[in-house]
């Protein structure tokens, strides 16, 4: 039987929907633009599981439908760095233009690939795309499926992170608490309710309710660029971005996590490397990657203790507490955290309280045993970089990264994202093959713990409570496509059910149960992580 519910970690509802809808004549429109609206999909890509550009995977409609009660929806405003272009690669279009009419970029193209190989070669050949012109325009149209309209204004100065967050954050309020009937092109018929969860109360009343269609929307962030980086692409002074996580934990509906670092500089911490190789001709993600926590006036740390809420000594100093997620920090960046916060402040904690915890918000798992291993692979980090059926890169997790996890009382949250979970590129996998590269990535982060002998066994098999469902839905990613929308969670826990009693002699699945484990990483572990934690973030 599947679980009663399912929770998921990391997704972003209203993603697909706002990015359709904003800078056009829908968004004056309030019988519109809203979380429920249905918009056009491309059905056959669904049935593909091919890349989520053109279908939406978990708004709010498909969420009710799969009983996905409780969803730590992420906001996060796009990053100018895949949209315009940076100093280091900005050309002009009509030099460009010119220099394609002439044949000028064929004969340079050619002499790239005779001495310097075909990826130079590519480089010369796309410098039309790298500018604001209309052939770079058409192509992020093209790949995000976002009205024209909306790709001019996010290529302008006038485009702000913390304007962005603030308009999407208040398309999520437009229907809190407010029952919708919809009917959905893949879901049917929806009638449905969701709460941005502000209170304790609120947040035990929705996950206890029986009623139909009740969800429990967990506020997040992904990226800090959000409050840190201005329309220029810089970092705001100190004094704004610490004014700024102030206004954050004043929101009605808190903050319950934040992670921390995405794809480009955000002028607080080293990101990790994320964009495959074709990417590189048209992003350049390189301003700060791979580097640690900013160690100017040590304003990295003191950023991460404001979210926190730990004063200079890292104690606690009563303010609303707004968690870290780990993912897309750089190793370095990593490293450094526990080392400087999680490791001391929880030394220093009250008795009862719950430890700070690592959160792996929509993680894979790499293969690597340390984070000095991952910090000195980094210039190996290519498409085909991978320890045995692992993506290697620094942006998934090493052991190190796991027991922090564990010792922590933290959760990894498992991304069904291909590439995250070991697929490589043009790699085919049979449709009943996707649960075994789900089990690869679950059974990786458990082995961690279950074969290192300085746990007891009573230790050991607490890493079942570790493990949870961290999607990325709507996150623009190449879903395992067998699961290629919320709509499959069913059919991910029963596969999963059968994969591990296939296994239960093994890892003490026996003794914690097969149904159990399901339900665990189904549901529970995430439920148990905001039940500890979301009492401080809305004090």
């Amino acid at each position: 039987m599947p679980p009663r519910m399912f929770a998921d970690l990391h997704s972003h509802p209203t993603l697909y929907g706002f990015n359709r809808m904003r800078n056009t004549a829908a968004e004056g429109d309030a019988a519109r633009f809203h979380p429920w609206s249905q918009h056009n999909e491309d059905l056959e890509h669904l049935k593909k599981g091919k890349r989520a550009s053109a279908y939406s995977q978990a708004d709010v409609a498909k969420l009710t439908a799969s009983r996905c009660r409780l969803t730590f929806a992420s906001i996060t405003p796009i990053e100018k760095g895949f949209l315009l272009v940076t100093p280091q690669m900005k050309n002009s279009f009509t030099s460009e233009a010119l220099k394609l009419a002439t044949g000028a970029t064929l004969v340079r193209s050619g002499a790239k690939l005779f001495f310097d190989g075909s990826a130079n070669a590519i480089y010369e050949l796309s410098g039309i795309l790298r500018n604001q012109g209309p052939v770079r325009q058409a192509l992020q149209k093209g790949m995000m499926r976002y009205p024209l309209a909306r790709i001019k204004h996010m290529q302008t100065p006038s485009f702000d992170y913390w304007e962005e967050f603030h308009k999407e954050y208040n398309f999520w309020k437009s229907k809190d608490g407010v029952r919708q009937e919809v009917d959905s092109p893949t879901a049917g018929r929806i009638s449905g309710c969701y709460h941005m969860i502000d209170t304790e109360e609120k947040l035990h009343a929705v996950i206890e309710d029986d009623a139909a269609g009740e969800l429990a929307m967990v506020m997040t962030i992904e990226g800090a660029h959000t409050f840190s980086m201005g329309p220029d692409d810089e970092p705001l002074p100190d004094e704004v971005i610490l004014s700024r996580i102030q206004e954050l934990k004043e929101l009605p509906a808190p903050i319950f996590f934040l992670t921390l670092a995405h794809h480009f500089d955000n002028g607080i911490c080293g990101h990790a490397h994320s964009i495959p190789d074709a990417g590189y001709v048209v992003l350049d993600q390189t301003r700060r990657m791979h580097e640690g926590l900013e160690k100017r006036d040590d304003f990295g740390a003191r950023v991460v203790r404001e979210l926190l809420a730990l004063d200079e000594n890292l104690e606690d100093n009563g303010s609303r507490r707004i968690l870290i997620d780990c993912k897309h920090m750089s190793a370095r960046s990593r490293k450094e955290y526990y080392e400087k916060i999680i490791r001391p402040a929880n030394e220093k904690l009250a008795e009862g309280e719950p430890a700070l915890p690592v959160i792996l918000s929509h993680a894979g798992y790499s293969g690597v045993g340390t984070l000095d291993e991952m910090i000195a692979n980094t210039k190996q980090e290519d498409d085909y970089w991978h320890i045995g059926a692992y993506y290697a890169w620094n942006l998934n997790f090493c052991d190190d990264d796991i027991r922090m996890v564990h010792e922590t009382d933290g959760v990894f949250g498992v991304c069904l994202d291909q590439r995250v979970a070991g697929v490589l590129p043009k790699q085919k996998v049979h449709p009943e093959q996707w649960i075994h590269v789900l089990m690869q990535q679950i059974l990786g982060v458990v082995d961690v713990i279950m074969l290192d002998d300085r746990y007891s066994p009573e230790e050991k098999v607490k890493i079942w409570d570790c493990v949870g469902l961290g999607t990325d839905y709507d996150g623009m990613i190449d879903p395992m496509s067998r699961y290629p929308t919320t709509l499959e969670l069913d059919l991910l826990a029963m596969d999963l059910h059968d994969a591990l009693e296939a296994i239960s002699h093994t890892r003490m699945i026996e003794k914690v149960g097969v149904e159990n484990i399901v339900e665990k990483i189904c549901w529970k572990n995430a439920w148990n992580l905001v039940r500890r934690h979301f009492k401080y973030a809305c004090r």
